[in-house]
Parts: C-alpha cells; structure tokens; sequence
C-alpha cells in the first residue's frame, strides 16, 4: 500500500511541479515590453529604449536609460532598432534580463 500511495504522491509532485514551471514561462513571456532603441552605451553596458507600458513594474511608456544585466548585449544593438524586453526592478535601477530584436 505504500508503495501505491508513494507513486500517487509522486505524480501529483510531478504535475504541480509542472504546472509552477508553466506558469513562470508564460509570466516571464508576458512581462515582455515592446520598445525602439533611441541610444546605445556599451561601454557601460546601458540602453536608452522608447517602450510601451511595462506590465510588471505598473510602469507607463516613456524613454528612459536601462541597465543591461548582461553588459555585452549593448554590442548586439543600434538606435532605430525594435526589441522585446524584460525588465525588473534591482534596488533603485532597472534591469534589462532578457532583450531580443523584434520582428
């Protein structure tokens, strides 16, 4: 009987386990935040980016500077181009985690 009740108990695990790994994807697809790139300082690894609302932070669209968590990816972008951002709030500064060119 333990052995039965122990297979239960793993497969519900295993579901619920699946289940938080979906919703963290689909939360982390929709914190994504269209925005232009107005200004490219890769030596300090920043973006200046026109966005939309960011969802996540309750923040409205404006223009403002973003540092890159990974300083490289400045490199990767020129003013003018579209991306798709994610942006969370590290202390007093915002902080892109995830950036990719639009379509």
């Amino acid at each position: 009987m333990k052995s039965i009740n122990f297979s239960i108990g793993s497969a519900i695990r295993g579901v619920a386990a699946t289940a938080v790994l979906l919703a963290a994807s689909y939360a982390q697809a929709g914190d994504m935040t269209n925005g232009v790139i107005k200004r490219v300082d890769a030596a300090n690894g920043k973006l200046t980016i026109k966005h939309e609302e960011i969802v996540n932070l309750d923040m409205p669209g404006m223009t403002m500077v973003f540092d890159l968590k990974d300083k490289t990816a400045a490199g990767r972008f020129v003013p003018g181009d579209a991306v798709k951002f994610a942006v969370e709030l590290d202390g007093n500064t915002m902080v892109i985690t995830q950036i990719e060119a639009s379509k």
